[in-house]
């Protein structure tokens, strides 16, 4: 939230985190994800906020989706986390969705 905020100059208040769009893999290349993405961003700009998101660098898919929806990369981040005992790292692609209409 902190890379989105600084890179849109938004309060991370204002911001609309999309947290996970799943596909099933039968259900892909069928324009879904698609959808699901625009109606997240219509979802956030009714509430007058800007949509984010994170990917995991590794989901190589989902990128040219986000990409071709308009929505631009502003930075990487790494998220640690503890599983178990051990402490995890994860590298994730922070995007932004397209800013709110008359903002």
């Amino acid at each position: 939230m902190s890379l989105a905020s600084e890179v849109t100059g938004w309060e991370t208040e204002r911001l609309a985190v999309v947290a996970r769009l799943f596909v099933d893999l039968r259900g892909r290349r069928r324009g879904i994800g698609q959808m699901l993405l625009e109606r997240a961003t219509a979802e956030a700009h009714s509430m007058d906020r800007w949509p984010v998101l994170d990917v995991g660098r590794q989901l190589k898919g989902a990128i040219p989706l986000y990409e071709s929806c308009g929505w631009s990369r502003a930075g990487a981040v790494t998220f640690q986390f503890r599983d178990g005992k051990a402490l995890r790292k994860a590298d994730s692609r922070v995007y932004l969705g397209p800013r709110p209409p008359g903002r």
